[in-house]
C-alpha cells in the first residue's frame, strides 16, 4: 500500500465531510432563521 494513495483517500474523505458539513450548516441556518 502506497502512502500517497492513502493520503489521497484521506484528502477525498475530508472533502466529502466538508461538503456535507456545509450543506448541513446551510440547512440549519435556514431552519433557525
Amino acid at each position: 500500500m502506497h502512502s500517497e494513495s492513502f493520503f489521497l483517500k484521506i484528502e477525498t474523505f475530508l472533502k466529502r465531510i466538508e461538503e456535507f458539513y456545509l450543506k448541513w450548516k446551510g440547512k440549519m441556518e435556514v431552519i433557525l432563521i
